[in-house]
Protein backbone atom coordinates (compact mmCIF):
# COMPACT_ATOMS: atom_id res chain seq x y z
CA UNK A 1 0.00 0.00 0.00
CA UNK A 2 1.31 3.55 -0.64
CA UNK A 3 1.27 6.64 1.62
CA UNK A 4 -1.31 8.09 -0.64
CA UNK A 5 -4.02 5.55 -0.46
CA UNK A 6 -6.62 5.02 2.07
CA UNK A 7 -9.06 2.32 2.76
CA UNK A 8 -12.96 2.26 2.73
CA UNK A 9 -15.24 -0.85 2.74
CA UNK A 10 -12.59 -2.80 2.35
CA UNK A 11 -11.06 -1.87 -0.69
CA UNK A 12 -8.17 0.68 -1.15
CA UNK A 13 -8.61 4.06 -2.79
CA UNK A 14 -5.97 6.96 -3.84
CA UNK A 15 -7.08 10.07 -1.87
CA UNK A 16 -7.35 12.37 -4.62
CA UNK A 17 -10.19 9.83 -5.86
CA UNK A 18 -13.64 11.22 -4.75
CA UNK A 19 -15.93 8.03 -3.31
CA UNK A 20 -19.35 8.96 -4.65
CA UNK A 21 -21.11 5.55 -3.51
CA UNK A 22 -24.57 6.63 -4.86
CA UNK A 23 -27.38 4.27 -2.79
CA UNK A 24 -31.01 4.61 -3.75
CA UNK A 25 -33.59 3.49 -1.06
CA UNK A 26 -37.32 2.45 -1.93
CA UNK A 27 -39.70 3.48 1.27
CA UNK A 28 -42.61 1.26 1.70
CA UNK A 29 -44.86 0.37 4.08
CA UNK A 30 -45.31 -3.13 5.60
CA UNK A 31 -47.94 -3.64 2.82
CA UNK A 32 -45.37 -2.88 0.00
CA UNK A 33 -46.97 0.65 -1.06
CA UNK A 34 -44.55 3.28 -2.15
CA UNK A 35 -44.32 6.23 0.26
CA UNK A 36 -40.95 7.75 -1.03
CA UNK A 37 -37.49 7.19 -1.83
CA UNK A 38 -34.27 8.49 -0.59
CA UNK A 39 -30.87 8.74 -2.02
CA UNK A 40 -26.97 8.72 0.20
CA UNK A 41 -23.90 9.31 -1.18
CA UNK A 42 -20.41 9.84 0.21
CA UNK A 43 -19.35 12.95 -0.83
CA UNK A 44 -17.09 14.81 -1.32
CA UNK A 45 -15.07 12.01 0.36
CA UNK A 46 -15.49 8.74 2.36
CA UNK A 47 -15.51 10.80 5.66
CA UNK A 48 -18.85 12.66 4.47
CA UNK A 49 -22.48 11.19 4.46
CA UNK A 50 -24.77 12.89 2.31
CA UNK A 51 -28.63 12.37 2.00
CA UNK A 52 -28.64 13.85 -1.10
CA UNK A 53 -32.74 13.29 -1.37
CA UNK A 54 -35.58 11.77 0.81
CA UNK A 55 -39.13 12.30 -0.07
CA UNK A 56 -42.41 11.49 0.87
CA UNK A 57 -45.42 11.25 -0.59
CA UNK A 58 -47.92 14.56 0.18
CA UNK A 59 -50.40 11.86 1.20
CA UNK A 60 -48.23 9.77 3.96
CA UNK A 61 -46.50 13.25 5.42
CA UNK A 62 -47.14 13.59 8.99
CA UNK A 63 -47.12 9.94 9.83
CA UNK A 64 -43.55 9.54 10.91
CA UNK A 65 -42.40 7.94 7.74
CA UNK A 66 -39.73 10.47 7.27
CA UNK A 67 -38.74 10.40 10.69
CA UNK A 68 -38.48 6.95 10.50
CA UNK A 69 -36.25 7.04 6.97
CA UNK A 70 -34.40 9.35 7.95
CA UNK A 71 -33.30 7.95 11.68
CA UNK A 72 -32.35 4.92 9.67
CA UNK A 73 -30.47 6.61 6.91
CA UNK A 74 -28.62 8.36 9.34
CA UNK A 75 -28.03 5.20 11.12
CA UNK A 76 -26.60 3.50 8.21
CA UNK A 77 -24.73 6.34 6.77
CA UNK A 78 -22.93 6.23 10.89
CA UNK A 79 -22.23 2.62 10.34
CA UNK A 80 -18.95 3.28 8.14
CA UNK A 81 -16.40 4.05 10.70
CA UNK A 82 -14.79 6.58 8.65
CA UNK A 83 -18.15 8.91 8.30
CA UNK A 84 -17.27 12.12 10.74
CA UNK A 85 -20.50 14.06 9.80
CA UNK A 86 -23.30 13.80 7.49
CA UNK A 87 -25.02 16.71 4.98
CA UNK A 88 -28.01 17.80 3.11
CA UNK A 89 -29.25 20.64 0.84
CA UNK A 90 -32.43 22.02 1.75
CA UNK A 91 -34.19 24.40 -0.48
CA UNK A 92 -34.29 27.90 1.31
CA UNK A 93 -38.19 28.38 0.36
CA UNK A 94 -38.84 24.81 2.13
CA UNK A 95 -39.28 25.96 5.39
CA UNK A 96 -41.09 22.41 6.54
CA UNK A 97 -38.15 20.49 5.81
CA UNK A 98 -35.82 23.05 7.39
CA UNK A 99 -37.66 22.76 10.84
CA UNK A 100 -37.62 18.58 10.17
CA UNK A 101 -34.00 18.74 9.38
CA UNK A 102 -33.25 21.40 11.99
CA UNK A 103 -34.92 19.37 14.90
CA UNK A 104 -33.02 16.09 14.34
CA UNK A 105 -29.95 18.90 15.23
CA UNK A 106 -28.67 19.46 11.47
CA UNK A 107 -26.66 23.17 11.22
CA UNK A 108 -26.94 25.29 8.45
CA UNK A 109 -23.10 25.86 7.49
CA UNK A 110 -23.76 27.64 4.19
CA UNK A 111 -26.16 28.70 1.26
CA UNK A 112 -25.88 28.44 -2.15
CA UNK A 113 -27.09 27.30 -5.31
CA UNK A 114 -27.86 23.86 -6.67
CA UNK A 115 -27.25 22.32 -9.86
CA UNK A 116 -30.73 23.62 -10.81
CA UNK A 117 -29.72 27.14 -9.49
CA UNK A 118 -32.63 26.61 -6.67
CA UNK A 119 -30.88 28.62 -3.33
CA UNK A 120 -30.10 25.75 -0.48
CA UNK A 121 -28.82 25.99 2.81
CA UNK A 122 -25.96 23.62 3.27
CA UNK A 123 -26.79 21.50 6.56
CA UNK A 124 -24.81 18.96 8.49
CA UNK A 125 -24.82 16.85 11.43
CA UNK A 126 -21.27 15.61 12.98
CA UNK A 127 -21.42 12.27 14.88
CA UNK A 128 -22.25 12.37 17.97
CA UNK A 129 -20.72 9.43 19.46
CA UNK A 130 -17.30 7.76 18.41
CA UNK A 131 -17.42 4.94 16.01
CA UNK A 132 -16.93 1.44 16.45
CA UNK A 133 -13.56 0.42 17.17
CA UNK A 134 -12.84 4.14 18.58
CA UNK A 135 -12.09 5.23 21.87
CA UNK A 136 -13.27 8.53 23.27
CA UNK A 137 -10.80 11.11 24.70
CA UNK A 138 -10.77 11.28 28.39
CA UNK A 139 -11.63 14.64 29.91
Amino acid sequence: MRDDDTFSGGRRYPRNVCIAWRQTWRIADLEETLIGAAETVFHPSPSKGWIALLIIQRGFQGRGYGREAATLLEDYLFSFPEVTELGLGVLVQNTPAQAFWEKRGYVHIAQRSNTHGNDCYVDRLPRSTPAKGECKNPE
